[in-house]
């Protein structure tokens, strides 16, 4: 398993910003002649046929985002996005799912039902959910969105969850608009909330059920059809009337005041921008005209905003111009120097996107309108999208002689973007590719800086060497990375992550004295440079590399010379703790409060060490790094009482919290543990590997799951060690299967052969992967069945 948590793709998690799409006036497309950007992405969508797992399907949105949907190939990746969300949804049967829930594996499961229901919903531009008789669709299309809805109402209705049931109505009130069964169910649907929302309204505590609008606000966060919209502008024009009624009654005094100030209280939040946010969904749809009616009905009232009614209304003009629409757009943005946004209230880039692209339907070519939608759809994490709208930008400002001042900028952002897909593409399992991309890319910062300059790029070519070098050492080409990092570390000798990165390559390879001397040279080139006060960073990258210079010195025999180095990290991390904690950035403050835990450890301070784990988790309860180092740092210690607390804290978030992939990995680090240490599997671990090993219908895979299914199977006797060697069909799964194969055999008392397997994961050079740093520490001390002796004297 990678210490890089790679099953997924992390970073793309702000996709799942609804409606990101682009509006028109909700007519279909017209054809118009496709830019050279525009061309290179229909080829890369052209050569997609299918999709398996989560990492494609994230790459086909990413692109299909950047196409305009009058590219043919817009619609036919739309087809295969769908087959891939919506095919396992089509094909289950409601009623043996309800008698056999096991066929999905666990509750996980069944929301990841509906998620890839509301992001199938997503591949549909809003726009389109406003052409007469709905959305184009081709049959298959159709069919899977009527069987999958379908699916989701037999399914979720008898667990009362509303949301999904509610958005699969209006689907298939869209979809199958003579059915007269829909809106009936819909009808019943809204009449049960509304019951349901009056009996909450006199309980005390939290409501625990949605009303009606809420029900609303998240369909049309994925389904914004005029019916969805109309009844939500109903809802607002309703509430804005009970707020005037309350503001018109005289306000007398006791109980009576008290009623109406809670009244009051309950929509002083939304009332001050209730225009914006009933308007905003119009907005977004492309229905700009629309959008200033409902505008116009706050007109001096309650919730009121005339200066947006005023944008939105000149946006709409048949004829608006471009300064129109940029500053509706900016309405929506935030106030800063790049974007000159003018929102005070709400932001909202997905609108401001819509509006840019309604722009660009009417003023296509204009350079304002690309270079501000290439910014917002990199702020709405569409890279694709943003790095097409600046090419463009590049290309029409070029062609009017744009000063070489703007056209440099404009280089450097696209770099910067470019590089940013260079990161997408370094995969271990496709690392050829990766090293195609950052040659072409070191083509384009040649030529930049030749054409501009090197100074005006923050960027180089040690950041692309770095890059590639990270995915050539989770391939386990070492003998290609190392060369690369060196080059990359020549020009700028105080890098940390370089140095770090050198350094462990160093202790893995047998070389503590190459990496202590790599270490101190940079530790102290920093401290020579530090910044006049320190910062976050600096702070930071000290640290890491006080407690990488620890570990060398650990493997070196200086034990005094490591608990230096560690305990002037430790107080270097409790500072970084502190202040994240001061500013409430709980994500990075766990990942402190961890360090310190494990540096507490370290220096002998056992007990305060494992205080320090539980409070980096408690910081941050959906930080599946946290479980997953605590874990690994516990099992290689053989402290099975505290790893096994951390793990079942682990199983019981849901996997969108601790992803699937983590339990697994841990599962088999602690059955390993608990095998030498109670002489029996843990049985949670056991049971969960069953459940994983058993099920028989995988949603959504990551690429890893075909190999840690395997693993699943392996470690519960399903599978034999022959069996699993002959599928491991790469080097990281072969290191895997040697390692697992080297605790059972452990745990069964054949320690030299234990020995003999773990030195054969070494020969993997797999240095990214738990199993070689738990490997070579075992070859190094053994694995430990119980903790050793913490020195309680140790002080830091």
């Amino acid at each position: 398993m990678s210490k890089r948590l790679s099953s997924g793709l992390p970073w793309l998690a702000p996709l799942c910003l609804a409606g990101i799409w682009g509006c028109a006036h909700g007519a279909a497309p017209k054809p118009v002649p496709t830019s050279p950007a525009t061309q290179a992405l229909a080829d890369e969508a052209r050569a997609i046929e299918s999709i398996t797992t989560e990492e494609d399907y994230f790459e086909a949105k990413l692109l299909l985002q950047a196409l305009p949907e009058n590219v043919p190939q817009h619609r036919r990746l739309r087809g295969t996005i769908l087959e891939y969300l919506l095919a396992p949804l089509a094909a289950l049967d409601a009623e043996r799912l309800r008698k056999d829930p096991s066929l999905l594996g666990n509750e996980d499961d069944f929301d990841r039902l509906a998620e890839s229901f509301r992001d199938a919903l997503q591949s549909f531009p809003p726009p389109s959910l406003w052409v007469p008789g709905g959305p184009s669709l081709a049959p298959r299309e159709r069919e899977l969105l009527r069987l999958s809805a379908k699916l989701l109402i037999a399914v979720h209705s008898p667990r009362g969850n509303e949301l999904p049931v509610a958005t699969a109505l209006f689907v298939l009130r869209s979809i199958d608009g003579d059915n007269p069964e829909w809106p009936s169910r819909l009808k019943q649907l809204f009449a049960w909330l509304e019951d349901g929302a009056r009996l909450a309204r006199g309980l005390q505590g939290p409501r625990q059920m949605d009303s009606p609008t809420d029900v609303l606000d998240d369909v049309a966060s994925s389904w914004p059809t005029p019916e969805v919209l109309d009844r939500l502008s109903q809802a607002a024009f309703a509430r804005q009337d009970k707020v005037t009624g309350i503001l018109k009654r005289p306000i007398g005094a006791g109980e009576g005041v008290r009623g109406l100030l809670s009244e009051l209280l309950i929509d002083a939040e939304s009332l001050s921008n209730m225009a914006v946010a009933a308007a905003a969904l119009y907005v977004r749809c492309g229905q700009l005209a629309r959008a200033a009616d409902v505008a116009a009905r706050f007109a001096d009232k309650p919730g009121d905003d005339p200066n947006f009614r005023q944008l939105v209304q000149a946006a709409a003009a048949p004829r608006a111009k471009v300064a129109d629409l940029l500053a509706l757009a900016r309405r929506f943005l935030p106030r800063s120097e790049l974007l000159r946004g003018t929102s005070p209230d709400r932001v909202d880039p997905a609108t401001a996107l819509s509006v840019l692209q309604r722009g660009l339907a009417a003023h296509p070519g204009d350079s304002d309108l690309l270079l501000l939608a290439s910014r917002v759809a990199r702020l709405v994490s569409a890279p694709l999208l943003s790095l097409r709208y600046l090419d463009e930008a590049i290309a029409v400002l070029a062609a009017h002689a744009a000063g070489a001042d703007t056209l440099g900028e404009l280089a450097a952002e696209r770099l910067e973007l470019a590089f940013l897909r260079l990161k997408m593409r370094v995969d271990p399992e496709r690392i050829a590719l990766a090293e195609r991309e950052a040659e072409g890319l070191r083509r384009q910062f040649a030529d930049a800086r030749h054409r501009f300059g090197a100074d005006r790029f923050k960027l180089d070519d040690a950041d692309i060497d770095f890059v590639l070098a990270g995915g050539m050492v989770d391939a386990g080409q070492i003998e290609k990375a190392a060369p690369l990092l060196l080059r990359a570390r020549k020009s700028d000798d105080a890098s940390v992550d370089v140095t770090r990165q050198l350094a462990n390559l160093a202790l893995k390879r047998g070389e503590p004295q190459k990496a202590i001397a790599l270490l101190r040279h940079t530790i102290d080139l920093r401290e020579r440079n530090a910044p006049p006060e320190d910062t976050l960073p600096y702070v930071e990258g000290q640290a890491r590399l006080w407690f990488t210079l620890g570990n060398a010195h650990e493997v070196m025999a200086n034990r005094a010379d490591a608990r230096k180095a560690w305990a002037t990290a430790a107080r270097a991390w409790e500072r970084l703790m502190l202040e994240h904690l001061r500013r409430k950035n709980l994500t990075s403050s766990a990942e402190a409060t961890f360090e310190v835990g494990r540096l507490y450890y370290l220096l002998g301070r056992r007990d305060e060490g494992l205080r320090k784990f539980d409070e980096a988790i408690a910081q941050d309860e959906n930080r599946d790094q946290s479980y997953l180092d605590a874990i690994a740092f516990l099992v290689q210690r053989g402290e099975s009482e505290a790893a096994l607390d951390i793990f079942r804290r682990a199983l019981a978030k849901p996997d969108r919290s601790v992803s699937e992939y983590v339990k697994v990995y841990a599962s088999l680090w602690i059955i390993d543990l608990t095998r030498r240490s109670n002489n029996a599997p843990d049985v949670g671990a056991m049971a969960y590997l069953r459940a994983i090993a058993g099920r028989k219908v995988l949603l959504r895979p990551p690429r890893a799951a075909a190999w840690y299914t395997e693993l699943a199977r392996y470690a519960i006797g399903q599978l034999d060690y022959t069996t699993l060697l002959a599928r491991a069909d790469t080097v990281g799964k072969r290191a895997e299967a040697y390692f697992y194969e080297a605790m059972r055999r452990l745990g069964n008392g054949k320690r030299n052969e234990a020995h003999a397997l773990w030195s054969k994961v070494m020969e993997t050079k797999m240095m990214s992967f738990f199993e070689f740093e738990m490997a070579l520490r075992y070859l190094r001390t053994g694995a430990p069945a119980r903790p050793e002796t913490a020195d309680q004297n140790e002080t830091i």
